[in-house]
């Protein structure tokens, strides 16, 4: 996805598409991936800006400057701008809510993503829908490891019982083409059954959604494949980014 920095350090949150759809190996053992921790005392603000809803101080976070340049090529690009006044080393996320950021930095600091440690734990599909927006702002952040942790995040909650993010299909659709591997996720976890719901909730489905889905299913059952198997035999590299 390609990513636009004001001056300001300004990351707006719609999507843009991403067509990459390469399988990765998440062992590169050649990666430097742990933070140089030598420099401790530097750090940082990321400041949440969600839509429609007043700033207050919950939505500043501080982060050591070391780490998040680290993870992210777009932050170290920025933090590390020499005619920056250190003053204002802030970047804002716009439209990125505050539970979204501690999930970045949760992950961060632990390489884990745990929504039930965020101040607001989330239920039901909301649950899902906060690792499909994590999703997005790792992307938008140039940070495939994170993105591929969501993603196996996403199918545990599925494995587990949790339901489909439906309520982020429309999102999704509109923002990535259908080589998103997101994207596919999503149109894969629908196919292994949702039933009713399609006539229960209809406008939470995309009409592209629902022709892809058509299809999906089509070649499914002229090779033998049941839904069963589809919640069963979930292959997540297929939906993993290459990771640098």
């Amino acid at each position: 996805m390609a990513t636009t920095i004001s001056g300001s350090g300004a990351l707006t949150q719609s999507p843009s598409p991403s067509a990459s759809t390469v399988d990765t190996n998440t062992n590169n053992e050649d990666v430097d991936r742990d933070p140089n921790f030598s420099n401790m005392d530097e750090v940082v603000t990321l400041i949440a800006e969600p839509h429609h809803r007043e700033l207050d101080t919950k939505n500043k976070f501080m982060v050591h400057k070391s780490f998040a340049c680290h993870y992210s090529p777009v932050l170290k690009d920025f933090f590390d701008n020499e005619n920056m006044n250190r003053r204002f080393r802030k970047y804002h996320l716009h439209g990125t809510s505050s539970n979204t950021v501690q999930l970045l930095l949760q992950w961060i600091y632990t390489q884990k993503v745990d929504i039930r440690k965020i101040t607001e734990q989330p239920e039901g599909e909301v649950k899902s829908q906060s690792l499909v927006f994590l999703w997005v702002l790792a992307e938008k952040l140039q940070i495939p490891r994170l993105q591929n942790a969501v993603i196996r995040e996403l199918q545990a909650l599925r494995d587990r019982g949790e339901p489909v993010p439906t309520l982020s299909l429309k999102y999704v659709y509109e923002g990535f083409p259908p080589a998103n591997p997101l994207r596919r996720l999503l149109l894969h976890q629908c196919a292994g059954g949702l039933s009713e719901w399609y006539t229960h909730s209809p406008e939470q489905f995309p009409k592209d959604m629902l022709l892809e889905l058509t299809v999906y299913l089509s070649e499914a059952v002229q090779s033998g494949t049941s839904a069963k198997d589809m919640r069963e035999n979930t292959n997540l590299s297929d939906y993993f980014v290459p990771e640098a």
